[in-house]
């Protein structure tokens, strides 16, 4: 008689996610605020959330940097394909009160000046 083999699993627990997004549907944009830390590990997670929100349709998108701490490479290159998504689309979207450090980041990847900032909506609200 065979026995079955043995199938290792990995019961360590899964590290929990170093950033938060939230959504808030306005009837003239979506804004989408990121708070936390977007490591590469966090990339296609990140992808995938944005991708989703990509086809929500609004003429304006905001992204609401302010509560990013971190920005890795592949997230950001996740955030720059969400752009190009909703701007095929015909859509418009800003960052808004992104840290100095988020700042630097988009501009060594010479994107920086391409997003439009929008400095605070809350008096538009």
């Amino acid at each position: 008689m065979h026995s079955q083999p043995q199938v290792a699993r990995d019961l360590s627990p899964q590290p929990q996610s170093r950033f938060d997004l939230s959504v808030r549907r306005l009837p003239e944009r979506l804004v989408i605020a990121v708070r936390g830390e977007l490591v590469d590990a966090e990339a296609d997670k990140l992808r995938d959330k944005l991708q989703i929100l990509s086809a929500w349709r609004r003429d304006m998108t905001v992204l609401d940097l302010e509560g990013l701490t971190f920005l890795g490479c592949r997230p950001m290159a996740a955030i720059i394909d969400f752009w190009n998504a909703v701007k095929r689309r015909g859509g418009r979207i800003y960052l808004k009160n992104p840290r100095p450090e988020i700042r630097d980041a988009f501009w060594l990847v010479g994107v920086y000046g391409q997003l439009p900032l929008v400095p605070d909506l809350a008096s538009q609200e």
